[in-house]
């Protein structure tokens, strides 16, 4: 009796011990990243914020902010010269006043926007915790919600002031309300679509689910304040949207432009050329998995594994940057749906690991390759750039991909799920 108490006792510290090292180890990454930022956030802090409310500011005065750029428009003093890189969807222009308040003087809409995206993202973390608390214990939903808080990338989020990870926030809060508060959650999924990058592939999901109310709520928002930038500033909307994306063709340089950018690292392809593939393989993705999932009677009603669909897809079939990958917490707490079903320890084990490592940590190892092979190409600052994000981002696209995988062939009802079930039973560990 002894030994065997013994025995779980180990299992005990082996278990604990083990999420205590994910921790430790998420820890050291999120004060690594904020400790090696320090210096760039002292001369840049809330960067970004600061364009799209100079973007903003300029269209209330009734100037398109890329006019600007190009000396059709006069600079205003008061708002200040927009950088080469300024730029971004029209209805963001109008919409954006919203979270970068363009109408208020810049040291007060700065203070306002801190607490915004505070707020945002504590109530959100709330809101991740409350839907855990239906999965598990107040342990594991602490456990889990502080392990999506720990994820390093949040750094940038808010040294930079950039609308990545407020969006994913907002598209989370979006799925939570999408049943009870349909047009909530069309309001949610258009302010969110200040980033498309992140949030148009799951408009495709929501017309394959029919929530017809969410759709068409988020489209006439989004269609509403594109027409009022249009008005405002007297520019054609379309021309407006061109405008865009050749901007960000033409002047960003530091993101990831799909799971095809390697071609254009290696010389293969165009940059649009590189795009335009990611683009139709994300859309094709959502297409085929959703499709499938929706088959599946018991599958097709758990919100959030339908629409990690598109969060996963939404890393690679277009242009990025670090802080919109949080949006992979919406597989993370998917996983919750199966880990904690039975109660087993060693899918617990299993959850807190591959959540700590795909959502936190996988970042890290992509990293190091791909300064390896960025040496390599001499100091072509964009070439350099589009290996260590294409390598980067493939290492997590196939870490990302297997997890999905396996969380779907896990709760399907066929003879490969089955053994993968038998397999799992053999080695779980009771006890904790």
């Amino acid at each position: 009796m002894r030994l065997g108490a013994n025995k779980m006792d180990a299992k005990k510290v082996l278990f604990y011990g083990g999420i205590a090292t994910l921790f430790l180890l998420s820890a050291l990454v999120f004060v690594f990243n904020g400790a090696r930022s320090i210096g760039i956030f002292k001369v840049n802090f809330f960067k970004d914020f600061y364009f799209r409310w100079q973007e903003c500011a300029y269209t209330l005065h009734g100037i398109n902010p890329i006019d600007t750029l190009y000396g059709k428009a006069p600079v205003n003093a008061e708002i200040g010269q927009l950088p080469d890189m300024a730029g971004t969807i029209p209805w963001g222009y109008t919409m954006g006043n919203l979270f970068v308040f363009g109408f208020l003087p810049y040291k007060a809409a700065v203070v306002l926007g801190v607490i915004l995206f505070a707020s945002i993202t504590v109530y959100t973390f709330i809101r991740i915790y409350i839907y855990a608390r239906t999965k598990c214990s107040r342990l594991y939903s602490a456990i889990a919600t502080l392990l999506i808080f720990f994820n390093p990338i949040w750094v940038y989020t808010f040294g930079f002031g950039n609308m990545g990870g407020i969006c994913c926030c907002m598209i989370l809060l979006a799925i939570f309300n999408m049943e009870k508060h349909p047009y909530l959650s069309g309001a949610l999924f258009a302010f969110a679509m200040l980033k498309p990058q992140l949030t148009a592939l799951f408009f495709i999901s929501l017309f394959l689910q029919k929530r017809w109310k969410t759709l068409f709520s988020a489209i006439g928002i989004v269609s509403f304040f594109w027409a009022l930038t249009s008005v405002i500033t007297k520019t054609s909307p379309i021309k407006m949207l061109f405008e865009t994306g050749k901007q960000g063709m033409e002047t960003y340089q530091d993101g990831n432009f799909g799971i095809f950018y390697i071609l254009y690292a290696a010389d293969v392809t165009s940059k649009r050329t590189s795009v335009i593939l990611s683009a139709i393989l994300g859309v094709c993705v959502v297409l085929i998995f959703s499709a499938i999932i929706l088959k599946n009677e018991r599958l097709k009603n758990n919100l959030l594994f339908f629409y990690s669909v598109p969060a996963v897809a939404s890393t690679f079939w277009f242009y990025k940057q670090p802080h919109d990958l949080i949006i992979i917490f919406i597989l993370a707490l998917a996983t919750l749906e199966f880990v904690f079903r039975d109660g087993a320890t060693m899918r617990k084990y299993i959850f807190f690991s591959t959540s700590a490592f795909v959502y936190g940590l996988s970042d890290i190892p992509g990293r190091i390759l791909a300064l390896i092979a960025a040496t390599k190409l001499g100091y072509n600052w964009e070439k350099e750039v589009a290996w260590l994000s294409s390598i980067n981002s493939i290492g997590m696209y196939i870490i990302w991909l297997i997890w999905f995988l396996m969380l779907w062939l896990m709760q399907v009802d066929n003879k490969l799920s089955r053994h993968i079930q038998k397999v799992l039973k053999k080695v779980k560990i009771h006890g904790v």
